[in-house]
Formats: structure tokens, C-alpha cells, sequence
């Protein structure tokens, strides 16, 4: 999952190897914000901004998505943005205990959006992975 390598580089440095894409958070992330295919994020992005959004958390998402800095976001918040049924999904997909799963979901999601979103924008869904990439390279 190229985009987990990208966001691992932009949150760990140039030198990271990447996340393991079997680990249970990379799992979750994965199942979270890519499309069907695994190679999309930005529909994943777009749904998690309008779930946030949807609950009043809007501000905090919206933030990993914009230039500058990102606000935190608490287990609670990300549990009322997700809801029930998709936190048990990810957990389910993931093999992680619900709890767990939030609160590292919590502590990672931020960085996560903030690099895969590096010019302030969600990338367009419709084009293809690639082109995205290229779009957003410096």
C-alpha cells in the first residue's frame, strides 16, 4: 500500500521503511481511507471530513487537511465521528480490540491525513493513484 509508505516517510522521516502493511493499524487505516481497489484515498479522505463534519468535529478534521497545524482529536471524538458499526468493522478487519483500535487510530490519523493531504487539499478520487502522486510531488 503505496500510500502508507508515504505517509509512514512523511511522518517518521525520509528514511522510514514504510508500515508493515499487515499490521492491525495499517489494516484499519487502510480499510478507513482507500477505495475498494486499495490504491484511492481521497473518497476515504472526503467520507472521513463529512463524518466528522456530520458530528460536529468538523474543525479538528478539517485541520489534518489544511496547511498548518493539526489539532489532536480524542478516542471520544473519533468514536462519535465513526460511529458503532464502523468502529466494529475496523476492529473486526484489523484483529485489534475496539478501544485499542480508537485510541491508536487517535494518535495516528492526524499525521496520517495531514501527509497524504500535503498541499491543503483531498486528492480527486476520480483520477488514478499515480496521477495523484505526481500532482501533489514538489
Amino acid at each position: 500500500m503505496q500510500f502508507l509508505d508515504e505517509a509512514a516517510r512523511g511522518i517518521y522521516g525520509p528514511s522510514a521503511s514504510g508500515i508493515d502493511p499487515s499490521s492491525p493499524i495499517a489494516v484499519a487505516v487502510a480499510a478507513l481511507l482507500t477505495s475498494r481497489g486499495g490504491k484511492e484515498y481521497g473518497e476515504g479522505i472526503s467520507q472521513l471530513l463529512d463524518r466528522f463534519t456530520h458530528c460536529g468535529h468538523g474543525v479538528i478534521a478539517q485541520s489534518w487537511v489544511d496547511i498548518g497545524g493539526n489539532q489532536p482529536v480524542t478516542p471520544n471524538q473519533l468514536e462519535e465521528a465513526l460511529g458503532p458499526a464502523k468502529i466494529h468493522a475496523l476492529a473486526r478487519q484489523s484483529g485489534l480490540p475496539s478501544q485499542e483500535l480508537i485510541t491508536a487510530l487517535s494518535r495516528h490519523l492526524p499525521g496520517i491525513v495531514d501527509k497524504l493531504t500535503p498541499l491543503g487539499q483531498v486528492p480527486d478520487a476520480h483520477k488514478n493513484a499515480s496521477t495523484t502522486r505526481t500532482m501533489r510531488t514538489p
